[in-house]
């Protein structure tokens, strides 16, 4: 069968993980033949992640032996980083509560993919399970890589769906499911331009070559690097309409 105990607390029992496939393959019941787990290659810290790996194998169907390969990301409260040792004893519940971690885990719970405008799409989550009181960890469908050319068509495509996604009505009331408040003013100050102790801000990397973490590198560059040139005369525009939706 081999061994899933580098997963640790984010593995599933074999049924558990038959369930999954199953539901991914379309079928009522498969029976595991393997499976293994392979790190995925990651070089940005993030403070909200546990681990992140690969699980695949081969499962038997009634058209035979079928592969299967799953992304599995563990989500974590960023008192478990080991970062939060440098944050000040006095400052830690405010730190604790800033940083979202929740909200990842329980868009997948939720009918978002659904809601999504024409042209986007998500991935499926075959399972979410709550670990602890501080941790998550979230069974996803693998997301074949598609080469393309990036050209100012395809990035004036991608900056419209993305403002379709901002502005979606649909998608509106899952704006609860966030565990912090968020806004253009918090990621632009924040996530955006600050590089703290042992961190990454996003800026830097929109301008320069792209990093190989493709297909999501593009939309990154776009995204961040349109928030560093316009972010501040248009913040105020863009967040009072949203306000009304959101």
């Amino acid at each position: 069968m081999g061994s899933r105990d580098e997963l640790g607390a984010a593995d599933v029992s074999d049924q558990e993980l038959a369930t999954m496939v199953a539901s991914h393959l379309g079928q009522d019941s498969v029976v595991l033949l393997e499976s293994r787990v392979d790190p995925v290659d990651y070089d940005l810290p993030a403070i909200t992640t546990g681990g992140r790996w690969w699980v695949s194998g081969h499962a038997e169907t009634e058209c035979g032996r079928v592969p299967f390969r799953f992304f599995v990301k563990q989500v974590q409260s960023w008192e478990r980083h080991p970062l939060f040792a440098y944050v000040p004893e006095e400052f830690r519940e405010l730190a604790v509560a800033g940083v979202p971690w929740k909200t990842e885990a329980e868009v997948y719970r939720s009918d978002f993919a659904r809601r999504l405008p024409p042209g986007l799409s998500a991935p499926r989550a075959l399972g979410v399970f709550d670990l602890d009181a501080g941790s998550s960890a979230i069974w996803i469908e693998e997301v074949p890589i598609r080469p393309a050319n990036w050209d100012r068509q395809r990035y004036e495509r991608a900056a419209h769906l993305l403002g379709r996604l901002s502005a979606s009505r649909e998608l509106a009331p899952l704006a609860g499911l966030r565990d912090v408040d968020w806004s253009l003013t918090m990621y632009a100050n924040g996530r955006l331009a600050v590089r703290g102790r042992g961190g990454a801000s996003a800026l830097p990397y929109s301008r320069s070559p792209p990093v190989s973490h493709p297909p999501t590198t593009p939309l990154i560059r776009l995204t961040t690097a349109t928030t560093a040139e316009f972010a501040r005369p248009l913040r105020p525009r863009v967040e009072r309409p949203l306000r009304r939706f959101l």
